[in-house]
């Protein structure tokens, strides 16, 4: 064999060496990283190696979101009480603003016709307009509807009306508040600044009638 074909071997020989070194260090690298992936949980490795970190809220921030949340409140009183068949039971129905001024409030309300009947249902003096203060007895509705004019509007806790049941048999009556959050549809608190429903929370009653 002359000197040129020795020299063409050895560089064929060299580059299928380099071939073969090149695959094998690819593998390990993809082995390296399925094996960093399979124990990621399991050791403590640098949190940015994998993900951005996150810098916690400021009191600022938090103070912000707790301000952005709802927390007007519609509920009735009693929440819970026994009376005997034949025993009128008085509802209140009552609002707190959490010292937010209300120019509006709607207040939707359900009950069972079948276990009580409404004899009255009386407004308050908390706002000077009701365009609404009715109920459906096939329903089971009942609707209260409050506005109140520029500087005179409401806040704070109050009884905007009051119920008077009727019980007609025996059975555990529920009254109950039509409330999604953030649907404008059924209750609300609408403040007199931004316009925004505030309302947060609602309780509505039992009534167990007794024979």
């Amino acid at each position: 064999m002359d000197k040129t074909a020795k020299i063409k071997e050895k560089i064929l020989f060299f580059n299928r060496d380099m071939s073969w070194q090149a695959t094998a260090l690819i593998l390990l690298v993809f082995l390296f990283i399925a094996v960093l992936i399979l124990i990621e949980g399991k050791i403590n490795l640098p949190q940015n190696l994998f993900q951005k970190k996150t810098q916690p809220l400021t009191e600022s921030e938090i103070n912000l979101e707790e301000d952005d949340s709802p927390i007007g409140q519609i509920y009735l009183s009693p929440s819970k009480q026994t009376v005997p068949l034949g025993e009128k039971v008085v509802i209140e129905v009552w609002i707190d603003s959490q010292e937010k001024k209300l120019d509006s409030v709607d207040i939707k309300l359900n009950y069972q016709p079948e276990l009580v009947k409404i004899i009255n249902l009386e407004k308050s003096d908390l706002f000077e307009e009701f365009p609404e203060l009715n109920w459906d007895e096939e329903a089971g509705q009942i609707v209260i509807r409050a506005i109140s004019f520029q500087d005179n509007e409401f806040s704070g806790k109050g009884m905007i009306a009051q119920i008077i049941f009727q019980p007609l048999k025996a059975g555990i009556a529920e009254i109950g508040v039509d409330f999604i959050l953030q649907n404008t549809l059924d209750c609300n608190l609408v403040d007199s600044e931004t316009s925004q429903d505030i309302l947060g929370k609602v309780t509505g009653a039992q009534i167990e009638i007794e024979e």
